[in-house]
């Protein structure tokens, strides 16, 4: 499935999306509903190549105002979903689990 929209890149207040990118069709429909009811959204589709991916994750996270895990089977088992997961906790940032039937 293609990205529903750009990741969000701006000064104003937006949440923070981790997910696995194995379920990127069922994460893509939440996000269109979240982000038609007015929310700013960054999703990892959003880091520019040639970019330091943890450093961009890092910077991302801290500045959202919210952190929501889409938990999946497949998320759970992402290193990468884990480490964000982790890094936000450790950041206290307000975190939504949204788990998804896949």
């Amino acid at each position: 499935m293609d990205k529903p929209f750009p990741a969000y890149k701006g000064d104003e207040s937006y949440v923070f999306v981790s997910y696995s990118h194995s379920n990127s069709s069922a994460v893509y429909s939440e996000l269109a509903w979240i982000h038609e009811r007015g929310f700013n959204i960054w999703y990892d589709e959003g880091i520019e190549a040639g970019t330091k991916w943890r450093e961009e994750l890092g910077v991302a996270i801290r500045n959202a105002r919210l952190f929501i895990y889409f938990i999946t089977p497949d998320s759970v088992r992402s290193e990468n979903c884990r480490k964000e997961v982790s890094f936000a906790v450790d950041h206290k940032m307000p975190i939504i689990a949204v788990h998804l039937l896949t």
